[in-house]
């Protein structure tokens, strides 16, 4: 470790700690949850104990109708994952162990991230109904240089990345014209590549989760074009100095 600064070199040390410990629990859904570096402390502390993406699976539970099939779900930044065990667990909690889950598609840029949310989702110990792919989203085509760290929920695209990662066309690993019940987006920073891509894909959306940075991208934009898509006013779910959660939702 020469050659690092103290605080990089405490950060590492607390993530091998992290990792040596590796605290999990069967929640009574269920669903196994682990936690292994302090940045999936805070997540988990932010989806499980703070219930900060809650409104969103509320929403989405309050629109269906019975004989509905299962919401189709999209997962755009799923890092190892907490977003699909939370909407499981509550799934599970709401409509019992039998009943069929929410068909999610998980899209990840880091292949460390991808081998341990698939990893997460084989040890349940039962079908988890999730498609994982891995690559970057925001453009539809392309390539862009991927900065990841130890901090893993901060990866993002970022001049000073080590490597090269390809962009994946969301569109073309979808059912053509599937319509989305719940779409969460987690890219740090590339929201308006996102939405100024995908008009399509918004357009048959009806909840959109979203995390808006205001240091990293045009969020007045991002507003505007989800406003030309259909989608009424925000709700703020969760606002931080420098970026927000917010749900919208097509009337």
């Amino acid at each position: 470790m020469l050659g690092l600064s103290r605080s990089r070199l405490l950060e590492k040390l607390r993530d091998r700690r992290w990792k040596k410990l590796r605290p999990g629990w069967t929640l009574t859904s269920g669903i196994k949850v682990r936690i292994c570096s302090e940045g999936e402390w805070i997540v988990f502390s932010d989806l499980f104990v703070d219930g900060e993406y809650d409104p969103a699976f509320a929403a989405l539970f309050a629109r269906r109708k019975e004989g509905d099939n299962p919401p189709v779900v999209l997962d755009l930044g799923a890092n190892v994952g907490y977003f699909v065990f939370r909407l499981f667990h509550l799934w599970r909690t709401r409509y019992g162990e039998s009943s069929d889950l929410p068909r999610v598609h998980a899209f990840e840029a880091s292949d460390s991230l991808v081998h341990e949310l698939e990893s997460r989702i084989s040890d349940q110990g039962f079908p988890m109904p999730v498609a994982v792919f891995n690559g970057l989203v925001g453009q539809r085509q392309g390539n862009a240089s991927f900065a990841e760290d130890t901090f893993h929920i901060a990866n993002r695209v970022d001049d000073r990345g080590r490597r090269q990662v390809p962009y994946l066309d969301v569109e073309e690993n979808l059912p053509a014209d599937q319509a989305i019940d719940l779409l969460k987006c987690d890219i740090e920073g590339s929201e308006f590549d996102f939405i100024s891509s995908y008009p399509d894909l918004l357009d048959r959306t009806q909840l959109l989760l979203i995390e808006l940075h205001d240091s990293l991208c045009d969020v007045p934009k991002c507003r505007a074009l989800l406003a030309q898509r259909g989608f009424g006013e925000a709700t703020v779910l969760r606002k931080f100095r420098d970026f927000s959660v917010e749900l919208f939702a097509r009337p």
